[in-house]
């Protein structure tokens, strides 16, 4: 369950809306139901319209840190906390990328050229799956779940 991620308001998708969509999915029983991931769609990156750079000194995505707080005051921490967060509630962790050169709003880079790195910071993350149409995150990240 996420929300399409080319939607024209994918971008305010905050920390706080995955943690009440993962609680609610629990209270409303959704989770018991059988519903297993919780995936977060565009908007999640530093650079767009945040205004933040995209990738840091060593080549690897920042985090939108205005909407995405546990990933530090640089965006470098990642999404390790809030996958926690999901992960500590019986789902897997879900996330938007693009093995394109842009993201599918065009304003920012997608990983063409750094696929198994940011295939790398994804499972560090601990991140299940990601919707990219590429195999190679899904093979990378799987594992790491393992």
């Amino acid at each position: 369950i996420g929300t399409p991620a080319c939607r024209t308001d994918h971008f305010e998708t905050s920390e706080d809306d995955v943690k009440k969509a993962a609680d609610g999915l629990i209270a409303s029983g959704m989770r018991a139901a059988g519903y297993k991931t919780l995936s977060l769609d565009g908007g999640w990156w530093g650079g767009g319209k945040s205004g933040k750079v995209r990738r840091n000194s060593s080549g690897f995505f920042t985090v939108n840190q205005s909407k995405f707080p546990s990933s530090g005051p640089d965006g470098n921490g990642g999404l390790l906390e809030l996958s926690r967060y999901v992960t500590d509630r019986g789902f897997e962790f879900g996330l938007y990328t693009s093995a394109a050169s842009s993201m599918c709003s065009k304003d920012v880079g997608g990983s063409a050229g750094n696929e198994a790195k940011d295939a790398a910071l994804f499972a560090s993350w601990n991140i299940c799956k990601t919707s990219s149409g590429d195999m190679t995150f899904l093979i990378a990240c799987v594992n790491a779940c393992r």
